[in-house]
Order: C-alpha cells, then sequence, then structure tokens
C-alpha cells in the first residue's frame, strides 16, 4: 500500500463531541475493537486536557458524508463520557487520603470553557480503499497495539464475513468465553481456519495474524466453500448442545483441541449411536483429569498413574504453544489417544440389565469397585454425592417429604440424566458419619432396614416413577457400628422428571451439584442425549 494522502484539520473538544453525537464522527464496528480503556487511563486523559498538555492526533476517513474515527476511539469515548457527567476526575485528596473527585457540571464556568475549546489535530486520510482504510487502522494501533484478535477482527474480506457470521449465529456457545478485546470472535475464526486447513493428517494451519492475512486476502478472496462453513457452525452447535454446562470450565486452548476432535469424529465415525452422549461423558473425564494439576506439579495426583501423569502434563506443556502447526497437530493425537482409551473402556449393551456391574462408564466402575472406607475419603463429583438423612420426621416439607428427601431425589434424577452415579447416605457433605438412625427412628425404636427401604422404595416411584426401578438399586452397608445406605444409579434411556402433572423439573450433573434446567435447555438436551 502506498502512502495516502492526507490532510489536517483541527476540531474542538466541543464539536468533536456534537459530531459524535450527531453520528457525523463514528466507529465502524465492523473491524473496530470496543471501548478497552480503563477508567484511570480516561481520567489521565481529561487531567492532560484540562491543563492543555498535548494528548497527540487523531485519524479520520471521510466515508460519504461522515467521518470514521481510524484512530483515537478511546479518547472520543472518554471525552463523550465526561461532557455526560459519567466520569470524574479526582481534583485533590481530603487528609492525603480520600481523594476529591470532580465531574464535568462541578467545574467553574472558566474551565469548562478552557475544556471546551481545546483543539485536537486530526489527519484526514483521502485514500477511497477500503482495503486501505482498514490496513491503515491495524498500522495506526500503538498506544495500546491490537492483539492477534483485533487485528483479525479488523481484517475486510469474505473469510472475515464468515467468521463473524458464524459468531452471530452461535451466541449460547461463545458467551461463556470472555469477548474482552474480541477474544470469543477471535475463537469463531480459529475454529473457521481449522475447519478449512486440518486433515487430521499431517496438515494443521498456524493461527497467527499473517496467516489469517492469507485466508482472507488470498486462498478465499473469492469466497469460503459453503460446506465448511455449514460444518464449522454444526460443529460449534454440537459442542454447546453436549457440553452447555461445562463449557464455563474449559480453557480457550482446550476447547479449540475439542473442536478438532469433534470436528474428527463427525466426520469419520459412521452410524454411531448416541455420540452426543460418550462426547459429553469422555470431555468430562478429560477435561476434570487436566484440572487435577497444574505444569509446575512434580508427581501426580492420588490414583493418577505415572503413565497417565506424564501424558497429559506432556499435553499442557504443547498447550502453551497454542498457535503453532506442531501443537495443533500433537494436542489433536492426544485428545484422539485419549478417545480411543475411553472407547475401548466403554460397553455397548441394554442398560436395561439388571446386572449393574455392566454400567457402561469405567469411571463409575472404578468408584464402586473402591472399598466403602475408601469412598467416605472421596470427594463430592459428578459421580458421588453424600447425603445424611432422608425421612426426619421434624425436617418435613409440604410434600410430606423432608428437605433431604427432596436433594435425594433430584441427585437420584439427576445421574439418571447425565452418566449415572452413586449416593451414599447417613454421610454428610462434610464427611460426618451419622449412619441412619434418624431415619430408622422415624418408623420404629429399634432398626428396620426392610421398613426404611419400603419407604425409600416408595418415594422413588411417587416422586419419578417406578419405571424407573431397572436403573438403580440399594445397598445396605454396615460400618463401625452404624447402617449406611448405597444407591447405585445407571443412566436411564428416557429422561426422568421429579414431580407429579405440570410441576415437572428436570435435573443433570453440573460437576458436584445438581443442576435444574429451564424448558428451552432441557428440551435441548434431551434432544442430543436422549434421542
Amino acid at each position: 500500500m502506498d502512502n495516502p494522502p492526507l490532510k489536517v484539520q483541527y476540531l474542538k473538544t466541543s464539536q468533536i463531541k456534537k459530531m459524535w453525537d450527531d453520528g457525523d464522527l463514528y466507529v465502524n464496528k465492523n473491524y473496530q475493537r470496543r471501548k478497552i480503556w480503563s477508567k484511570k487511563q480516561s481520567q489521565k486523559l481529561i487531567e492532560s486536557i484540562m491543563k492543555h498538555s498535548p494528548i497527540g492526533a487523531m485519524t479520520i476517513w471521510e466515508n460519504s458524508s461522515q467521518m470514521e474515527v481510524l484512530d483515537g476511539q478511546q479518547r472520543i469515548n472518554s471525552i463523550a463520557m465526561f461532557l455526560d457527567n459519567n466520569l470524574e476526575i479526582p481534583v485533590g485528596k481530603i487528609n492525603t487520603k480520600k481523594p476529591i473527585t470532580k465531574k464535568f457540571q462541578d467545574f467553574s464556568t472558566v474551565n469548562k470553557d478552557r475544556f471546551l475549546n481545546y483543539v485536537i489535530p486530526c489527519l484526514q486520510v483521502m485514500s477511497t480503499k477500503e482495503s486501505d482504510v482498514s490496513a491503515i487502522f491495524v498500522r495506526l494501533q500503538e498506544g495500546m497495539p491490537l492483539n492477534i484478535a483485533e487485528k483479525t477482527h479488523a481484517l475486510t474480506g469474505e473469510f472475515k464475513n464468515e467468521f463473524i457470521e458464524i459468531y452471530q449465529n452461535n451466541p449460547l456457545f461463545f458467551k461463556n468465553y470472555s469477548d474482552k478485546r474480541l477474544r470469543a470472535t477471535f475463537m469463531a475464526a480459529q475454529f473457521l481456519a481449522l475447519e478449512l486447513k486440518v486433515n487430521f493428517d499431517d496438515k494443521y494451519p498456524p493461527l497467527k495474524y499473517e496467516d489469517f492475512e492469507i485466508l482472507n486476502d488470498i486462498e478465499y478472496k473469492d469466497g469460503v466453500p459453503s460446506t465448511r462453513i455449514k460444518n464449522c457452525d454444526e460443529n460449534i452447535k454440537f459442542m454447546y448442545a453436549t457440553l452447555y454446562n461445562l463449557l464455563k470450565k474449559i480453557t480457550p486452548r482446550d476447547i479449540i483441541s475439542i473442536y478438532m476432535l469433534s470436528s474428527y469424529l463427525r466426520k469419520n465415525v459412521k452410524n454411531y449411536e448416541r455420540l452426543g452422549e460418550k462426547f459429553r461423558e469422555f470431555v468430562t473425564m478429560t477435561i476434570s483429569e487436566l484440572g487435577r494439576f497444574s505444569i509446575y506439579t512434580l508427581v501426580p495426583p492420588d490414583g493418577m498413574l505415572q503413565k497417565t501423569f506424564d501424558d497429559y502434563m506432556q499435553y499442557k506443556v504443547i498447550a502453551r504453544k497454542a498457535t503453532t502447526p506442531d501443537s495443533l497437530a500433537k494436542r489433536f493425537e492426544f485428545f484422539l489417544e485419549q478417545w480411543k482409551k475411553f472407547e475401548s473402556k466403554s460397553q455397548h449393551e441394554d442398560i436395561r440389565k439388571k446386572d449393574f456391574k455392566k454400567v457402561p462408564n469405567y469411571l463409575l466402575d472404578e468408584l464402586l469397585d473402591k472399598p466403602f472406607e475408601i469412598i467416605l475419603k472421596e470427594n463430592e463429583s459428578i459421580f458421588l454425592e453424600f447425603i445424611s438423612f432422608v425421612f426426619d420426621a421434624s425436617r418435613k416439607l409440604s410434600t410430606g417429604y423432608t428437605k433431604h428427601a427432596t436433594k435425594v431425589v433430584e441427585t437420584l434424577s439427576a445421574f439418571l440424566n447425565t452418566d449415572g452415579g452413586l449416593l451414599v447416605l447417613g454421610v454428610s457433605s462434610e464427611k460426618k458419619q451419622t449412619g441412619l438412625n434418624e431415619d430408622f427412628q422415624e418408623f420404629s425404636k429399634e432398626e428396620n432396614w426392610k421398613k426404611w427401604e419400603q419407604e425409600f422404595s416408595k418415594m422413588v416411584e411417587r416422586m419419578i416413577g417406578s419405571r424407573f426401578n431397572a436403573y438403580w438399586k440399594l445397598e445396605k452397608k454396615e460400618y463401625e457400628g452404624k447402617t449406611f445406605a448405597l444407591v447405585k444409579i445407571k443412566k436411564g434411556l428416557e429422561p426422568a422428571y421429579v414431580g407429579n402433572g405440570n410441576d415437572l423439573k428436570f435435573y443433570t450433573r453440573y460437576f458436584d451439584k445438581n443442576k435444574q434446567l429451564n424448558s428451552k435447555n432441557r428440551a435441548r438436551y434431551i434432544n442430543v442425549v436422549f434421542r
């Protein structure tokens, strides 16, 4: 690009504010970043103007009858906030501690006029090419340099148009990631670049700004293949539908790896029943394991094999080089290898069988195989919940059951709707081992397990339904002179609701908590997991 012709004009702050309010001076949101200055930065600018210190020239472009701001958005925003009395500046301190601040309206007429008549030089770009203007914008950002996301957002072309549309079409997914300085928008660009360039064999694209420029200005200058756009959009929707309540726990680096695995599986796994359910189970397990230790951890956490620890650590190290082809290749290989291991341990059988040892979830199998005294030391998780008692009469609600009984049924249904689990009754969430003595006293002065078991089954049938009886199993456990109950739950083949009639509630497991879904999210979840 040749040096564009320029001319200089001088505008007072009062003129700039009027042009800004009238829309004659504007920011092109198609490629410019949002307001990013801190309050302190804005205050420093206003103080400089009040002192008539230089603040540097702004750069504008006359676009039709309007002036587009290329450099100066943050300064104009700060001036507008101050003149609208939405920003105050410090003017002194009381006892050297508490600052005294003033808004524009609080200053004297003389100082107001001094501010309104402050002159700012403006360089006007005379070029008529929008591509030139976009390039100028990128080069102008020196005070706070553009990051890679902001530079990519400043592109003009078909690739940029398509990733912006993908971002806008998936608000529920991208709202889980901060869009400060356009990071979430940039994630959409990364997803589309991966969909266009990865062949899952030996071809992985670098994800640097220069590479996005090539995609936008050269390779896909005349348009992006519609099939790739559709695949990218569908992959994002698939990830949201299966992982929606896990997304906030997944880092941007890891979601890139998960996107590649999702794209690979949806292209290569044919006639795979309930892929969404298995994908969710796998991602939950893998992200949970990655979160158990940091990159500075020297030894495996309790229960993790050295080989597993080494593999996960290697992934963490290579993931730090987030934008290189080698990092992308090795991160995908890691997730694919973990998926293959997960698949080899998964068992495809009729879940209605009474043999509970055939639960198709090896993580739950490992938990159930542990001795009771070890289970008592475990932390609550997506598969494990402790509840102290069920039927204590002094805590009954209007439903006829206690608060704890209601939680028992909600947890049981959440396990049915997610991945199965183990409910330990007679132990509080703080690990206090009370046993079921209070529950037994509700029916008899003496311990009466049979009566308690009958009442428990009746409660579950009344609040969830008898058709789910084949999915859970109740066991009595004696330990240190106390009686406990273990409720082992398999994942159901149909949605399990809590309640009767029109008052139905739907729960899933969200890490170590039960999460009630609203009607919209419930429908989406059921459509992916159960159909």
